[in-house]
């Protein structure tokens, strides 16, 4: 008789699979496997129960309701964990030195949505679906001479500016830091009609937040950014950016949704509240749209330091 399955471990996903980058034969690998070779290794994953990823994965996904087969569901997104950080290791190997490098075919839908925005504090709602290169990329390609404000505390500057080199337009390109002055920063590049560029779904640990809920569940949001976000005349500007086939991927823009201000007397932490439930509306749609996607899937049930709670 065999013994009982000890419960699975909680786990830090995204770590585990960043490891690899940190290791240069691992990142050379990944940065010239096939889409066929990542979807065989996910497979595999799945065959073998590593790290218990597809065990409590599944039950996770099962609870949620996002598919009537969970272990299918899964599989998908384990290999779209593995294709993001493949798109991480080719950015950092600089095998994209031009557009022609990029080794993607972008579609636009909603460009006129886009237009409508310029010229105007934006801010995307977009939920975390491809490593920030290839984010940067896209945003830069649809709106080629717009300042954009990108925020992150582990994007490096050099680095980013480095591999995202003849490809982007440096000049536009605003990287802030996570220091204290990382909001007014940002502000000064809305008040400039830039557009905001970070992920929304995720907050650092020890990071003040703003509850919201996504997929039905409560959710935490960046208090900073809900509050960049309710400034009146500031545009939420929906964005859903996805792979399509082995080498496509499609940036989705909705209709802008303006923040408009608050009457007289009017309690402003009621607007923070109802831009927040916005947001998360926002981006449950966007998720369930293709759910295997969605990076932080599996920070429902595993470790993961972008959630504050």
């Amino acid at each position: 008789m065999s013994e009982p399955r000890s419960q699975p471990q909680r786990v830090d996903v995204q770590q585990r699979l960043a490891a690899l980058l940190a290791d240069e034969l691992g990142s050379l690998l990944l940065a010239r496997a096939t889409p066929a070779q990542l979807a065989a290794v996910a497979g595999d994953v799945m065959c073998r129960d590593l790290f218990d990823l597809p065990t409590f994965l599944s039950a996770s996904v099962g609870g949620l309701g996002l598919t009537d087969d969970p272990p299918a569901l899964v599989e998908r997104h384990l290999e779209h964990l593995l294709w993001v950080q493949h798109r991480r290791a080719w950015w950092a190997g600089g095998a994209a030195r031009s557009a022609a490098g990029v080794g993607l075919d972008l579609r636009v839908e909603g460009g006129e949505h886009v237009a409508a925005t310029e010229g105007e504090p934006t801010v995307l709602l977009s939920p975390m679906t491809l490593c920030h290169e290839d984010a940067l990329w896209i945003s830069s390609t649809v709106s080629p001479r717009r300042e954009l404000a990108v925020y992150g505390e582990d994007v490096e500057t050099a680095d980013l500016t480095a591999a995202l080199a003849g490809v982007v337009p440096l000049d536009t390109l605003h990287v802030v830091d996570g220091g204290q002055d990382a909001a007014v920063d940002i502000l000064r590049s809305l008040r400039r009609g830039g557009c905001l560029l970070t992920y929304p779904d995720f907050v650092y640990a020890g990071h003040r937040v703003e509850p919201s809920r996504v997929l039905g569940i409560e959710w935490p949001l960046s208090a900073a950014f809900v509050a960049l976000c309710a400034r009146p005349g500031t545009l939420l500007l929906p964005a859903r950016l996805a792979r399509e086939g082995e080498r496509g991927v499609v940036a989705r823009f909705g209709t802008p949704i303006r923040v408009e201000a608050p009457g007289e007397g009017a309690d402003r932490s009621l607007l923070r509240r109802l831009v927040a439930g916005t947001v998360g509306a926002v981006l449950t749609r966007q998720i369930l749209a293709a759910p295997e996607q969605w990076l932080l899937l599996s920070t429902i049930t595993a470790e993961c330091r972008q959630r504050a709670w």
